[in-house]
């Protein structure tokens, strides 16, 4: 059985790692090696990799939910019964839609 990958899993794959240097004096403090400068927060993102995530996620969200609207709205437009028109837009907005 395939592991259910999450929205979150998502975002992480395509923004990747917070910025690493050579020269851990200009790492994001976020990244896994830190950063030498004591001057930084350590405890918040300087390289933008953290924002990118946030906007990733909202767009992910944004799609699913307008995809979501286009289903039902073709839902609607079916020539079933009410009661088969229900059942699928239970189902629908149990599970989502898949990519």
């Amino acid at each position: 059985m395939a592991s259910e990958i999450t929205q979150r899993q998502r975002a992480e794959a395509v923004i990747g790692k917070h910025y690493e240097c050579e020269d851990s004096w200009y790492s994001c403090p976020l990244s896994e090696e830190g950063c030498a400068n004591d001057g930084e927060d350590k405890t918040r993102c300087n390289c933008g990799r953290d924002d990118r995530k946030v906007q990733l996620e909202l767009l992910l969200t944004t799609a699913r939910q307008e995809a979501l609207q286009e289903a039902v709205s073709i839902v609607e437009d079916w020539p079933l019964g009410i009661e088969d028109r229900l059942g699928l837009l239970d189902r629908l907005a149990r599970e989502g839609v898949n990519e």
